[in-house]
């Protein structure tokens, strides 16, 4: 409530009066967090069904007042300087789409100072979303494996035969973390003992409703035990070459709960829907106290699934199979391009393609990672709290909004900048996720495009605040002209120039995360240090005296595939094999993925050189 008598003294309004709406203006819906909002002339009266629900219908009216909050902080907030005319007269009763609705900054005290989260937390709420998981089933916990390890270690040392059986290079097996060998009953049984914990520990009852999360530990290593092989399906995950472990997760689940799903009447059980188990089981039906959430992180960044790329149309064929699966379902998304977080990239149209298909295959709710760059996420993290409350709002309709909001008279050029980047990436045909895909995105005239963009935006709007904004919005398209030119003295082997200009790069995001909150993530700079700049500084080094380039690489060569690794013993090496019609691929300019090689996940690459 004080948050609005902040918004209508800024406005230069006042309220007179707040009190519970008479009866006849109560909201009727039974949906939870429902309000209803009636405008008569000069009175306007707000009901819901409880505090938060009545704060949704007060910032739906003072956005029909013209107020809008188009990022976190002061910068974020649009204020009409004069409110009337007021808003119209309306009787309307709106409820969500998606109960849980809960984007949250990513990297820790580390990435997002405290002021930033809260800034963050006031604009959820200024935007009807949350600063919690408001349901009762939403998974607590995720990657667990490791954790039931690390808890019965003792037990774990004196059995060996629970953890994972695991292959090495060499062909040897060993038993080793961080997974488990779940065909082995008495590892079942560490899980049922661990639940007992939680709840003893909790002093929850019994028949308390929650969802506790028992997947694995994050990234491979699975089990290839007789007995664990046996219970799986020896499918392979086509997104990383690996065998599919879903059923063996369904099967641990559904034996859980055969076991103790009696004592704990309302228990579910969770993991991602992701890595190496993200499909549909084919040997096992899942139990519907099953929960998933669906994590998309394996499949491109750029594309929806409505896109005509192959990962994305995998991942479409996997929504439909678990959208007839009664299990509980929810979404964690990411909002940037997990290999860097400041260059052009837009959510916009995956947003408005995936959301509406979540909510068709009942989607509980979403509570996407994001990354604190809003001058890269801003207008996809402001349409996903759109769709979140109401998962029919327009793309098109909504971008219009938020230039609309955010840069006054410069709107028009920077809607048009946001269209052109959303069209160019969906209709990219690689998936590369690296930023070496990004040349084939982008190139030197859409960033000369871009800058005539932006600078008629900022000639063309009259507020400060707009200007600003205008301004730090650009800061992408800068950094893309600043890495064409890396990339270009990259490829040439000018590793030492390449290495100067990243280095730039990497103090020109500083410089921006330190004078502007929530514009530029810290983790920016650090992504450049790990995905790139340390293996570029060790070419820097060794290119340049007392070293010197003995031969420079071509882009292009014969080149022959070796999936199982052993292209030695079959001769890939000798100068004498017939290598006239090998194939030809490019070796550091264009990703596998742009090339048509994205399904061959594992494996060694030889490329012959005479």
């Amino acid at each position: 409530m004080a948050d609005f008598r902040y918004h209508l003294s800024k406005m230069g309004a006042t309220t007179s009066t707040l009190r519970v709406a008479p009866h006849g203006y109560r909201v009727a819906s039974e949906a939870p967090e429902a309000f209803r909002l009636v405008v008569e002339g000069e009175k306007a009266y707000v009901s819901g069904r409880d505090a938060m629900a009545v704060s949704h219908g007060l910032y739906e009216l003072l956005e029909r007042m013209g107020c809008d909050w188009v990022m976190p902080g002061e910068l974020g907030e649009v204020v009409p300087e004069n409110p009337d005319p007021g808003p119209e007269d309306c009787d309307i009763e709106e409820s969500p789409s998606f109960q849980v609705r809960n984007p949250w900054y990513n990297g820790g005290a580390a990435c997002v100072s405290q002021k930033e989260y809260e800034e963050f937390a006031v604009w959820r709420v200024r935007k009807k979303m949350h600063n919690f998981c408001n349901h009762d089933l939403f998974m607590q916990g995720g990657h667990m494996w490791d954790e039931i390890i690390n808890r019965y270690a003792d037990v774990i040392k004196e059995h060996p035969e629970y953890l994972a059986l695991v292959r090495n290079y060499d062909g040897t097996y060993e038993r080793r973390g961080p997974q488990l060998d779940t065909s082995n009953p008495a590892v079942v049984g560490l899980f049922e003992d661990y639940i007992r914990w939680v709840f003893e520990s909790n002093k929850w009852p019994k028949d308390r409703a929650v969802c506790l999360g028992i997947g694995p530990a994050d990234g491979a290593g699975f089990s290839e035990s007789p007995e664990a092989k046996a219970e799986g399906t020896g499918r392979i995950d086509p997104m990383t070459g690996l065998e599919d472990q879903i059923d063996t997760l369904v099967l641990l689940c559904n034996r859980i709960l055969e076991h103790i799903g009696d004592e704990f009447p309302n228990l579910h059980l969770g993991f991602y829907l992701y890595s190496v188990h993200a499909e549909y089981p084919l040997k096992y039906k899942p139990n519907p106290r099953i929960s998933i959430v669906i994590a998309d992180i394996f499949y491109s960044r750029y594309h929806s699934s409505r896109d005509p790329v192959p990962s994305r149309i995998f991942y479409r064929k996997i929504l439909e199979k678990w959208a007839s699966s009664p299990v509980l379902k929810f979404f964690r998304g990411y909002n940037w391009n997990l290999f860097d977080k400041c260059l052009p990239f837009s959510k916009l149209k995956v947003w408005a393609d995936e959301y509406p298909v979540y909510h068709a295959m009942g989607v509980e709710g979403s509570t996407t990672e994001s990354e604190m760059s809003w001058a890269t996420t801003g207008p996809g993290n402001y349409y996903e709290a759109e769709l979140l409350w109401d998962v029919t709002a327009d793309m098109e309709k909504t971008l219009r909004k938020y230039c609309d909001h955010a840069f006054g008279d410069g709107a028009d050029e920077l809607y048009g900048y946001y269209m052109e980047l959303t069209r160019r990436q969906c209709e990219a045909k690689q998936e590369a996720g690296g930023i070496f895909a990004t040349r084939l995105i982008f190139d030197r005239d859409f960033v000369k495009w871009a800058y005539g963009r932006f600078d008629a935006a900022e000639r063309k709007a009259k507020k400060e605040e707009e200007k600003n904004r205008i301004r730090h919005m650009r800061f992408p398209v800068e950094q893309l002209d600043e890495f064409f030119d890396m990339q270009e003295r990259h490829f040439s082997f000018d590793f030492a120039g390449a290495d100067r200009t990243m280095l730039r790069m990497m103090d020109e995001r500083q410089k921006v995360h330190d004078e502007r909150d929530h514009w530029v993530s810290q983790a920016s700079v650090w992504y450049m240090d790990w995905y790139y700049r340390r293996a570029l500084a060790k070419a820097a080094v060794f290119s340049q005296e007392p070293y010197e380039i003995v031969y420079r690489i071509p882009e292009e060569l014969p080149t022959v595939f070796d999936p199982f690794k052993r292209g030695r013993d079959l001769g890939f090496d000798d100068g004498r094999l017939n290598d006239a019609d090998f194939i030809k691929t490019h070796t550091y300019a264009i990703p596998w993925a742009a090339q048509g090689l994205s399904s061959m996940p594992t494996g060694s690459v030889w490329y012959r050189i005479r």
